[in-house]
This record gives C-alpha cells, structure tokens and sequence, in this order.
C-alpha cells in the first residue's frame, strides 16, 4: 500500500490551518479531531505575535518538526515544499518565493512581490515605504516626525517636533500661533508685536502685522504687493504699479504698449507707443528712421534711404549726385554735377541745352555754342556771320591782309585758308599756294619760306598732269584748290593789261620785298619775292627781289610761261624761256 500526503486547509474562527494527513490508497484520510484544531490555532496566534512578521516575509516554518515522509517531494530540513513557489534558505528554512524568485532573507524584503534592500525598506500592507522618516501604523504608511508617526492629510510636523492637527487644511508654528474657531471655521491666530493676526488673511513680519498678497506672505524690505495681487521685487526700494511700469537696473520704467523693453538698446517711440531699437544712441519720432548708428533722418513719406541717397519729394528717393542734391526738373549729371532737364530730358558732359530746350553737342565735347549764330568746328566754334571752317579749323571770312581786308577761303584738302581778291571780272588768289603736293619744294628747302611765300612747283605738278591749254579760263585744276584752277596766258594778260605794261608795281604790295621800287598793291594782289629753282639743288633766295609764277601754257615741249616780276623793273615780264622742271610760285583763279 502507498502512502499519500494530503494538505487540508481549514479555516477556524479565521484562523488558516494546513495539516498534512496519511493515507493510502483507497482510504479517506484522517482528518484532525476539534481538540487538534483547537490547539494548533492558539499555537499559531502565540508565534505570529512573538514574531511580528507580516505573511509577506515569505518564511513558511523555520521550526524543527517531526520528520514526515514525503515521497518524491523535496525536503529541506526534513520538511517538504513545494519548489514551484518556495525555496529553502540556508538549508534550514521554507520561504515563499518573491515573484517567483528566491531571495537572501536576512538582508532583503519582498513586498508586492518585489525585493528592497530590507536596511532601507519595509513593506506596510504590500506598499513598500522608506524606513528614514516612514513609518507603518494600522496598515498605512506614515511620515515621522522626530519618533512620532503622522498623516499628512490630517497632520503636520511643527517646528517644534510636535505631531499637530491641520487647521483649516493649513500648518501652523505653535506654540507662537494656534487654532482657533470662528464662526465654526477652524482659523489660524497668533501674535504679531502686541496684535493678533487672523493668519488666513494676514502675516507677520519682524512684528508688523500684514495682509497676504494673492494668499503668499512676502519678504518686505525686499517685495511688495501689487493692486493685481501679486508679489513684486521693490525696484530700488519703490514700489511701482506692474501694469504700467517696470524695473530696469532699479529704476522704474513706464511700459511702451503694454510691453517691457531693454533701454539700453531699446526706446518707447511718442506718437505709435510702440518698442523700437535706438539709433546708436538716438532715438526717433514716426515720421524718422535710423539710416546709420546715431544718423536719424525724416522719412519719405513712408519710405526710409541709404546715406547715398535723399528724399526729393514725398515717397520719391534719388541717389545724390556725389553729396548735392537735386528737384524733380533737374537731374545728375555726374559727380556732384547738377543740370537742368532739357525738355524732361537728360543730356552727357559733351552736350548741352539750348534755349529753346533742344540738346546739342558741345564742339569737341566741351565748347558750348549757339545754333542760331554759331556752328562747330572740331573742337571750336565759329559764328556763321565772320568766320568759316575748313578741316576742322576756322578761319576768317575776311582778314587785314598787308594794308586791306580781303576774304578769305579754305582749301578742303589740308585746310589752309588763303586770301582772295576780286580785280575786274576775275577772282584771284592773293597768297601763292601752299598745297604739299608730291615733287613741290620750299625755297632753299626751309619750311619758314613755305609759310610765308608758298611751295614751290614744276610745271607738271603745278598742271596735276593735265596738258597745256590757252583758254579762258584755261579749264586746267592742276595743283589748285577744288572749285579754282591754274590760269592761261591769256587770264594773266587780262590781269597784267589792268596794270600797264610797266605796272608792276601796282601788283606789289608796299612791303616785304627786299629792294627797288616799291610795290603800291592798287589791286591787291600782294605778289611775294618767292624766288624760283632749277628743280635740282640751286634757289634764287625767296624774300628778295623776285617772284616768279606758272601759266598753265606751254612754250614747247620742255618749257612753259612764268610771270616774272623783279623789283628793281618797272615792268610786269612774260617769260616762256624758263624750263618745266624749273620750279615757280601758283597763283590760282576762281572758276
């Protein structure tokens, strides 16, 4: 037969029995008598008192009883358990498991099925509690003051260690200040110098009575109590009104909007009440700005501008014209250069406005002139009445010319302007030619004689290659100027038929020949001693006393005719001896 163990829990007068009972097999187990019950009840309320466990230590039994006989069940100290939830401890104790962990018992605790070190710890009712200023009554968790236990909700610790009742949910300090009853309420009194405050509504202060701002004492020397209720810092000492002011660095501010604001880089602008940065230093109105750190300028209109830049109207900003300013009809010309607009119009440095609000260009990008008199030439004017221009140069249309006025014309080709004369019904040049054309020659090669007395030419030069002609006019431009040409033989008899056979003179003028009779220049010719050349090396000297001058006829085939004048000869002479390679003055007609 096989004997079992059988655990049989009975509950007497609330008292949890396990008894284990013998049995075989097909044999109800024994179960104890009353007496047995009984008995083990009071056993057990005896061990539980003198132990002072609660059932969360987890130690089942750690007493030495009779040996049972449990079959594949495991023992420790001879005891059976269950190894599914208890565990034995140093060989010699049955201890339930901790959350199904097995523990060190002398220097841990399980409470909820949670371990704490039990140094620091104990377990009230399965709430674990620290053992430093907690304690464990009636199965809650209490606050210790001193060696006394308290409820919090219901209790406070005065500063005195006394456990005390809340008073009207408020602690107090007695025994300076007790509970008092009023009006069935409880209310916190004590006293304050020789006064009793009603600490709901007051508190005392180095025995000043005061009333609590918003439900707060507050420190007096130091604070205050606003009209809103609200404890404030004194600002220097003063109090100040929060909805209006503000302290800043002890001093009391007024708010710029309602809003607080830093002064030292921050003002309250007049006018919009509203927080702006400074201007370095500066502050400003709204109708300014901060154009640079302490620069303050109005605005324009509503717009703000660099320090390149000015307002020239309302909501009209303009670069400076270097550091001038200007109106809506002028404009920049350039680097503090201000104009007038011609005509609502711009115009350069090299341009100007006329009076009738027309932009010209300046001659030469700098003379200014008057269209109505004047015109450019080159980089000059001229005025239109007195002067011309030719090659970019201007020249008088008439000149005191030795003793006369006489016109002048210009040759388009290099821009020298000669003067001109009228003698009967033909035009003359009154100055010899000074046209640089190819194989043409100054006397004795020096330029001066070329300024004063013309070039030199041959004959085929001074022709431009044309033949020979006796007509009149002789239709042969040669060397001459466009719109003249190169007079025949029979142009200079008319001219020399003026004068008489010997009035050579008459084609002189009174100066600037060296000897003989003097020339009296009756018709203005001024005929100069520009002397001639062989058309080698060797010059009769220009300057003395003859001048010689080409016909554009030929003589033969190796000479022309010349007019010869010699001062110390009364006559005008005709010479067709004189060879074309030879070289003599020009004198050109009009065509």
């Amino acid at each position: 037969m096989k004997t079992q163990l059988v655990k049989i829990a009975l509950v007497v007068s609330g008292l949890a029995l396990a008894i284990f009972l013998s049995c075989t097999d097909n044999q109800p187990p024994e179960f104890p008598s009353l007496d047995e019950v009984q008995d083990a009840r009071q056993k057990n309320s005896s061990s539980s008192e003198q132990s002072g466990m609660s059932s969360s230590s987890g130690v089942v039994s750690s007493s030495s009883s009779e040996d049972v006989s449990c079959d594949d069940v495991d023992k420790c100290n001879g005891k059976c358990y269950d190894k599914e939830t208890e565990f034995c401890y140093n060989k010699t104790d049955v201890v339930s498991k901790c959350g199904g962990n097995s523990y060190n018992v002398p220097i841990q605790i399980c409470c909820d099925n949670a371990l704490y070190p039990k140094s620091s710890y104990g377990c009230c009712a399965g709430t674990e509690y620290l053992l430093l200023g907690y304690g464990c009554k009636d199965n809650v968790v209490l606050t210790k003051c001193g060696e006394n236990l308290y409820n919090p909700k219901e209790q406070f610790c005065a500063s005195n260690g006394s456990v005390n009742f809340l008073c009207g949910g408020k602690q107090f300090d007695p025994p300076k200040e007790y509970c008092d009853i009023v009006d069935g309420k409880e209310v916190i009194k004590g006293e304050c110098g020789n006064k009793t405050l009603d600490y709901n509504v007051q508190f005392c202060y180095d025995e000043t009575p005061y009333n609590l701002c918003g439900g707060k004492n507050y420190n007096p020397p130091t604070q205050f109590c606003s009209s809103a209720n609200e404890v404030k810092d004194l600002c220097g000492g003063e109090v100040y009104n929060p909805a209006a002011q503000f302290c800043y660095d002890n001093d009391i501010k007024n708010k710029c909007g309602g809003e607080e604001y830093n002064p030292e880089s921050q003002f309250c602008q007049s006018g919009t009440n509203e927080v702006k940065p400074l201007c370095g230093t500066q502050t400003y109105t709204s109708t300014e700005f901060c154009q640079s750190a302490n620069v303050v300028k109005p605005l324009c209109g509503t717009l703000t501008y660099t320090s390149t830049e000015f307002c020239q109207s309302t909501n009209v900003v303009k670069p400076l014209c270097g550091t001038l300013t200007y109106t809506s009809a002028q404009f920049c010309q350039s680097a503090n250069v201000v104009k007038d607009l011609c005509g609502g119009l711009t115009y350069t440095a090299g341009q100007f406005c006329h009076t009738d609000n027309t932009i010209k260009d300046k001659c030469g990008g700098t003379v200014v002139w008057n269209p109505t008199t004047e015109k450019c030439c080159g980089s000059n004017k001229y005025t239109l009445a007195t002067q011309g221009c030719c090659k970019n140069n201007t020249y008088d249309l008439q000149k005191l010319h030795y003793g006369n006025m006489k016109k002048q014309f210009c040759d388009e080709r290099d821009g020298k302007a000669y003067m001109e004369v009228d003698i009967s019904s033909q035009t003359w040049m009154a100055e010899n030619l000074n046209y640089d054309a190819s194989n043409s020659r100054c006397n004795n090669n020096l330029e001066t004689n070329c300024t004063t007395y013309g070039r030199l030419y041959n004959w085929t030069t001074a022709m431009g290659g044309s033949a020979s002609s006796t007509a009149n006019p002789s239709g042969v431009q040669g060397v001459c100027p466009s719109g003249w040409h190169l007079p025949s033989k029979a142009e200079w008899e008319i001219l020399i038929a003026l004068t008489g056979y010997n009035g050579a003179a008459q084609l002189r003028p009174t100066s600037g020949w060296s000897s003989g009779n003097a020339g009296t220049d009756n018709y203005k010719f001024s005929a100069l001693p520009g002397g001639f050349g062989d058309g080698n090396t060797w010059f009769q000297p220009a300057g003395q006393n003859i001048g010689t001058w080409w016909f554009s006829t030929e003589n033969n085939s190796s000479s022309a005719y010349r007019l010869y004048l010699d001062s110390s000869s009364p006559a005008a002479v005709i010479d067709n001896t004189f060879q074309k390679q030879g070289l003599c003055s020009v004198r050109c007609v009009r065509n």
